[in-house]
């Protein structure tokens, strides 16, 4: 990779805050979704229809959103719940650490990973052979993983499955209690946030923001937001 690629690829933050990646265990997904606050700060990001419906049930909160329908969106807090419970990632995991039944190995191979990281030398550049298309049924995967943990300017919080290795090793989050504080915004910032998703055509979230905040949303707003 030469030099101006990779000053384009890996591209440097403009901000001091490295920001945080928590792992939140199963057993506590219904204390986190029963704390978190009634924020436009937070918000929570699934792979498909099928999860998202599952955490619209879990979460009190209108900002639940597929990946597709995160894309643009920011938010300072995200939480990914079960983004990872599908199969194409553990297929991706068995491409960078075939050899899961010996711990070194898989430590070396995500030790290899960092260290890409590190050195800034990433061979970005595609297969020679064209025919070659085993990476192509995973494109989708790696770059919804993508969006959704850049949707996040300062938190990720992963909920998800521990039972089986998968790529969460490699990103190596931390296993911690998390310390939710309480958070609530303002009926103007709500307001603020459902319009905004209108101008983004996510009118299904904002709908949600006007129908469940008339004690947030004057009933002018409130009306303006639902049509």
């Amino acid at each position: 990779m030469k030099e101006e690629e990779k000053r384009l690829f890996f591209m440097e933050g403009d901000t001091e805050d490295k920001g945080n990646i928590s792992f939140i265990a199963q057993d506590k997904k219904q204390k986190m979704a029963k704390e978190m606050p009634k924020s436009i700060n937070w918000a929570v990001l699934v792979l498909d229809d099928e999860k998202k419906e599952e955490a619209c049930k879990l979460f009190d909160t209108p900002l639940v959103f597929s990946v597709h329908e995160a894309k643009g969106l920011e938010f300072e807090n995200v939480i990914l719940y079960k983004f990872m419970s599908c199969r194409a990632y553990d297929e991706i995991y068995d491409i960078v650490c075939p050899d899961k039944k010996n711990q070194k190995s898989i430590e070396g191979a995500i030790a290899k990973v960092h260290h890409s990281y590190d050195q800034k030398d990433l061979n970005s550049s595609r297969a020679k052979d064209k025919q070659d298309k085993s990476f192509v049924k995973y494109k989708f995967y790696m770059n919804a993983l993508y969006v959704a943990t850049t949707r996040a300017n300062k938190n990720v919080y992963i909920i998800d499955s521990r039972k089986q290795r998968n790529l969460w090793e490699v990103v190596t989050p931390k296993v911690n209690a998390v310390d939710i504080k309480k958070e609530e915004s303002t009926p103007e910032e709500w307001k603020t946030r459902a319009l905004e998703l209108i101008d983004r055509g996510n009118v299904e979230q904002a709908r949600k923001i006007a129908t469940r905040g008339k004690n947030r949303i004057c009933s002018r707003d409130h009306e303006c937001i639902r049509t």
